[in-house]
Order: C-alpha cells, then structure tokens, then sequence
C-alpha cells in the first residue's frame, strides 16, 4: 500500500486511507472468524473421537482383566509356596507349550 508523502515526511491522511484502513479491519475480522471456526471445530471433532474412543473402550474392554478365570479357564504358572519338592520340568514343559500354542 502506497500513501502519499508530503514535504516534511509525514504522510498525508485523505479519505482513501481511511477506506483502506476499514479494509483491512474487515479482512482481520474475518480471517478472525475463520480462525475461531476452525478452533471451534476442531475441539468438536476431537471431543467427538475421544467420546468414541471411550465409549469403544468401555463397550468392549472387561472391567476387571486381573480378576478370578470362571468356568473351565485355569492360569498357565500357579505359584505353590510348600517345602515340597517341586516338578520344575513339568511347569517348564507346560510353559513352553504355551508359549508356542497358546494354550
């Protein structure tokens, strides 16, 4: 933008700066908007996955992974704490079997 200079270096203050100048305040409020917009749906959206995400989290996820297997469920290692001797070899075959099944 080009303003006119007068004699002495200060610039000259006519109607068509002013104009321009309102302009420019128009542009800055809109791109304004455009920015808050934006901010706005951008927190919606990610408010939005997070619901999602939770209510996934929630729906599929147990509420308590660390509980007591029911039914015919059994833990693969069973610490025994007795002055018995212990089968090492069995727990260490049945250990290595379900690491390579699964099972």
């Amino acid at each position: 933008m080009i303003s006119p200079v007068m004699g002495d270096g200060t610039r000259a203050y006519s109607e068509a700066n002013a104009r321009r100048g309102d302009a420019w305040m128009r542009m800055s409020y809109r791109r304004l908007m455009e920015v808050l917009r934006f901010l706005l749906l951008f927190v919606t959206c990610t408010l939005l996955s997070y619901g999602i995400i939770s209510f996934l989290s929630h729906t599929f996820l147990p509420s308590n992974p660390y509980q007591v297997p029911g039914g015919e469920a059994v833990k693969v290692v069973k610490l025994i704490h007795t002055s018995e001797p212990q089968d090492w070899e069995g727990y260490l075959a049945r250990l290595q079997l379900f690491y390579v099944t699964g099972e």
